[in-house]
């Protein structure tokens, strides 16, 4: 009779593992009750609010899309495909953005990424410039798309920005990997952001203005000559989640007085920016 093997000792578990199962019921059901579960964690010190900050991030974008987050179009700094190199240039001196899609016909007819340290490979030699030798094919997603599915493309492709296309097939928005990774992190600014100046109201005609909505009631109030209190609510973006009664998706827009508000982005949790639209010939005042 061979003698029985000796039964092979299994590695100890992770520490992770051992964390979570001293710290947390494993009876636990839905999505909710963890995040229940995490906040009460927290509030013993067992986790810091950078950190669940993030852990809630990264379960939010499981149940986020493309369309939550894309920078519409009308946002969207495009560049053309017939453009020489110097207008090129011009335009990418002005934006600073790093990445830029190229158009062909129209605005749907796109031909690809181009890279800003790829075309700037190119000052002082500007006559042996030929725009395909550095386009690269466009990343095309669905409105739909979810965002933990897409941040695993930006890995596996080594692509960090997507166009977004709706049902007829037209160009929505754009979206990055930032896009993405702010979702779980908070808002992630450059260089080149300007932080401490940063311009809240940015007027495009006299009917349109793009607001941050984090702009100061306040500040709302001297640039439109409106008597909106500020005692319940500190910024515009609140006052339109109030009056809408929930954070509203990209897309969506309140009549208030003269004015209409549409949402260019917002996220599980907030309102992030907004297109104003002002009909002079309308009487009523915002006012609240």
């Amino acid at each position: 009779m061979k003698p029985k093997a000796a039964k092979a000792e299994k590695p100890p578990r992770p520490w992770w593992q051992r964390w979570l199962k001293k710290h947390f019921s494993l009876c636990i059901d839905n999505r909710q009750e963890l995040i229940n579960e995490l906040h009460q964690a927290q509030a013993k010190g067992l986790l810091e609010n950078d950190s669940l900050g993030m852990i809630e991030g990264v379960l939010r974008i499981e149940q986020l899309e493309a369309r939550d987050v894309m920078i519409p179009r009308s946002h969207i700094k495009f560049l053309h495909r017939g453009a020489n190199f110097q207008e090129l240039v011009s335009e990418v001196m002005k934006s600073r953005h790093s990445r830029y899609p190229v158009y062909n016909e129209d605005q749907d007819d796109f031909d690809g990424i181009l890279l800003t340290k790829d075309l700037l490979n190119y000052m002082g030699r500007e006559k042996e410039f030929d725009i395909d030798d550095i386009l690269f094919s466009a990343n095309v997603i669905p409105e739909s798309k979810h965002l933990q599915s897409l941040l695993t493309d930006f890995r596996n492709t080594r692509k960090h920005m997507a166009i977004v296309i709706n049902e007829y097939s037209s160009v929505s928005g754009i979206v990055t990997i930032e896009d993405v990774l702010e979702q779980i992190v908070g808002d992630i600014d450059d260089e080149h952001d300007i932080v401490d100046n940063k311009i809240n109201i940015k007027q495009h005609s006299e009917q349109h203005y793009s607001l941050d909505a984090l702009t100061p009631i306040r500040e709302f109030n001297q640039s439109f000559n409106t008597h909106i209190s500020f005692d319940k609510f500190d910024t515009i973006g609140g006052i339109v989640m109030s009056r809408l009664g929930k954070i509203p998706k990209q897309g969506q827009e309140l009549r208030f007085g003269q004015f209409l508000f549409q949402i260019t982005r917002s996220d599980g949790r907030r309102i992030l920016s907004m297109d104003l639209f002002i009909d002079h010939t309308e009487t009523q005042l915002l006012q609240t």
